[in-house]
């Protein structure tokens, strides 16, 4: 099952990962979404989380040139990505009833609630169990997104009275931390190897995203073969 952006935008070959700005300097919605199929495809393509990282990095960099992108790149994603594991799994047993299980990020995204739907229609084009989320299983702040927010805001000021656009800190805000979620994820659930780890029989299906958008990405499910992730783009 490939992993999939709840809606995407395609791009040009030897286009670079992260779309051009909106002629006012923000991001346009056409932007944004190019933005998480750059994160799709590196989660679909790494099979480790930290060169995963190592490619949004430097397609951050490549949009906004800062010493502070060599300071992210010597973090210890793996480790937090096995602190991540070890959260999940105190999360069990997640119901059955539960089909999905999302990662809500945080508006500022130094963590995410971790919440699911009874109702998941797996329809990249239908968005309506995106406010159906009747689990919830509590929140998770990773050190790590503490310390890349940390990093990020001695690069910029993002409380300044006319923050950069897509500087350091936007770009972690919203993108770096959303890839780092979603790539721990990933990781975790492959580890897990079977619902049954998180006290299930049924299997379960993963997305990652910000819950106030109408986007996301789906991760993958779940099942007694294993996950079944984004081995394709």
């Amino acid at each position: 099952m490939p992993v999939v952006v709840l809606a995407r935008l395609a791009h040009d070959e030897g286009q670079s990962e992260l779309a051009e700005p909106a002629a006012d300097g923000g991001l346009s919605l056409a932007s944004q979404l190019n933005y998480l199929d750059a994160i799709k495809r590196v989660v679909a393509d790494h099979h480790s989380v930290s060169d995963g990282m190592a490619a949004l990095i430097s397609d951050c960099e490549h949009r906004s040139r800062h010493a502070a992108w060599d300071q992210l790149r010597g973090l210890d994603y793996e480790e937090a990505a096995t602190d991540l594991r070890a959260w999940l799994l105190e999360k069990a047993p997640i119901p059955d009833r539960v089909e999905v299980v999302w990662f809500a990020m945080w508006d500022v995204t130094t963590g995410f609630d971790l919440r699911g739907s009874t109702s998941w229609s797996r329809d990249p084009e239908d968005w309506e169990w995106w406010y159906r989320d009747d689990f919830e299983a509590g929140s998770y702040e990773p050190p790590i997104l503490i310390h890349m927010h940390d990093l990020a805001r001695q690069a910029d000021e993002p409380d300044a009275e006319e923050p950069q656009d897509e500087g350091v800190f936007e770009l972690t805000d919203i993108w770096l931390s959303l890839g780092f979620v979603s790539l721990a994820a990933v990781d975790a659930l492959r580890r897990l190897e079977t619902p049954s780890r998180l006290g299930r029989l049924a299997e379960l299906w993963a997305v990652s995203g910000h819950p106030d958008e109408v986007y996301g990405i789906i991760l993958g499910g779940l099942t007694e073969a294993g996950f079944e992730s984004g081995a394709t783009t």
